[in-house]
């Protein structure tokens, strides 16, 4: 069974594409993880059959950063303009160096 590719995925790429462009000025090592799950469910009883919306979904992100021998993690739910985003995480992740 394939499994149809995250329309809001593919819309977003070229945002999280130019967010990783953005942090690899600041950081040796830049990934982000991108998740859009939803599904259905199917419940099956001698006297009834069910469909429901599945109650486990997730659309998030985290990006991980490598920086003077050292990972660490950003993550967050809501895509906003990239420039924004990496001068956030940048703040964040560059606090977490210091410590």
């Amino acid at each position: 069974m394939q499994v149809p590719m995250s329309s809001y995925l593919v819309e977003i790429k070229p945002q999280i594409q130019e967010l990783i462009r953005l942090l690899e000025r600041e950081f040796d090592y830049v990934s982000v993880l991108c998740t859009d799950v939803k599904g259905t469910t199917y419940r099956v009883s001698m006297h009834q059959t069910t469909v429901g919306d599945y109650h486990f979904c997730e659309r998030g992100f985290v990006v991980r950063v490598w920086q003077d021998g050292s990972y660490t993690e950003y993550s967050f739910n809501n895509l906003t303009d990239a420039a924004d985003l990496a001068e956030e995480i940048t703040s964040a992740l560059k606090s977490d160096f210091r410590h």
